[in-house]
């Protein structure tokens, strides 16, 4: 368990901090230690879920998501789990994928700042200001710490954007993902709501 640690804590610093040196030599390191403090315990979702944001990171797409899985699987899952399984998925160009995983983020921390703010990437990204907006606003009220300039700045401009619109514009449109409201009450599929499930009874 103290190798397993160790291990995972040095990998986790040698992915984060940048003053330990060029960044394809520390990515690669920390991968090694992760590796190898999953060899020491399997059944470790937050090692699982580092060694996926490494994989991420270096542009490892399949890997990351084979990571972020075993992550789940371990029933650790976290909303910090599904928020990058959400930016993977944004990052795919699958943006319904992105939007249950960032609801199943939300779900399960809705203070979870980084999930809502790139839920409303999301949002405005497919042309969805009000979701975008509700997101954002989502973001701020429920966060822990303060918000950076950049989303105030973002909810700012949403909110003047909005205020001149024509009233029924946004409704005309077609949209490409459910509204958040809809979203919300999606049914998740059932392998996400399974381990959602499990994860919120240990949470209890």
């Amino acid at each position: 368990m103290l190798f397993r640690s160790a291990y995972r804590q040095l990998g986790w610093m040698s992915h984060t901090v940048e003053s330990l040196g060029e960044a394809g030599v520390r990515q690669a390191f920390a991968i090694q230690c992760l590796q190898k403090s999953i060899e020491a315990d399997p059944t470790s979702g937050q090692s699982w879920y580092f060694l996926g944001r490494c994989f991420s990171c270096i542009g490892k797409v399949h890997d990351a998501f084979v990571s972020y899985r075993h992550s789940i699987d371990k029933s650790e899952a976290s909303a910090d789990t599904w928020c990058s399984i959400g930016v993977l998925y944004q990052q795919q160009s699958q943006p319904m994928d992105a939007l249950q995983a960032y609801i199943c983020a939300v779900q399960l921390d809705k203070s979870h700042t980084a999930a809502w703010t790139d839920l409303g990437i999301l949002y405005e990204s497919c042309n969805q200001p009000k979701d975008a907006l509700t997101c954002y606003l989502n973001a701020q009220s429920n966060s822990k710490a303060s918000i950076s300039h950049n989303l105030l700045e973002r909810i700012r401009v949403l909110q003047q954007q909005l205020n001149h619109l024509p009233p029924n514009s946004l409704s005309a449109k077609p949209r490409t993902l459910p509204s958040i409201e809809e979203a919300w009450s999606l049914p998740i599929p059932a392998e996400l709501t399974s381990r959602q499930g499990n994860t919120q009874q240990q949470q209890q």
